[in-house]
């Protein structure tokens, strides 16, 4: 399991209000490295080096626009305090079931028919708490929320492998379920901690306290579903 699940599991567990990722006050901040793919693909040129299964979080439902309101009232504090923002994502919101590392698009066609043999239920999700990972502020999944859709991926996972696929980089060894938010770097701010603390400051109780219920991921031009209610 890579370090920043770790770090974020045991953030997530922290009924304290403080977000910082460390065990003992002294510690210094740190944000977690986004840890995904590899750079290099060890096969050859023709791989696909990444390719991503994602939920959309921009909608109409009570959960969903709970969540954007609080992202743009998030970057709007932000970037009151400490100037812009690059790398918004307010009107993309998104979830990454998977980040698929080193096939060919041959290969995928033959993920995409695995996934679809993969039975599952929706997933109630509420972000509850901001971090950065690398430079970039997320908003992660509630830990139920965490539990539930690691259980779907690995049930993918299995199944890539029952197809006679290698996983070459499991889901566990990635960063966890999560929104991106922006980048905070931002350009008036002396370190990474006051922003995100900043940050958490707009959302203490949660980016939405209603759910958003994933139903649904999109993977190489498909769309799969849940099982009905």
């Amino acid at each position: 399991m890579s370090a920043l699940w770790l770090v974020v599991m045991a953030a997530l567990s922290m009924t304290q209000s403080s977000h910082v990722e460390t065990n003992t006050d002294t510690a210094p901040f740190q944000c977690t490295s986004a840890d995904y793919c590899n750079a290099r693909c060890p096969n050859n040129q023709t791989q696909t080096q990444m390719a991503g299964a994602t939920f959309s979080l921009i909608g109409t439902t009570l959960g969903k626009i709970e969540l954007h309101t609080s992202v743009v009232r998030m970057i709007k504090n932000v970037s009151d305090v400490y100037g812009n923002v690059t790398n918004t994502v307010e009107n993309d919101l998104h979830l990454s079931f998977l980040y698929l590392c080193c096939y060919n698009r041959t290969e995928l066609e033959v993920i995409g028919r695995a996934i679809a043999t993969v039975k599952w239920r929706a997933v109630p999700v509420r972000f509850t708490r901001v971090v950065c990972a690398a430079s970039m502020a997320i908003a992660l999944a509630d830990p139920v929320a965490q539990g539930a859709l690691f259980g779907v991926v690995s049930a993918i996972e299995n199944a890539i492998a029952d197809a006679g696929l290698p996983v070459h980089r499991f889901r566990a060894e990635q960063a966890p379920f999560h929104a991106s938010l922006f980048n905070a770097q931002a350009p008036k701010a002396t370190n990474i901690q006051d922003v995100i603390e900043l940050a958490q400051s707009t959302v203490s109780s949660g980016l939405n306290s209603n759910p958003i219920i994933v139903d649904s991921f999109d993977f190489n031009g498909e769309t799969f579903r849940a099982l009905p209610n």
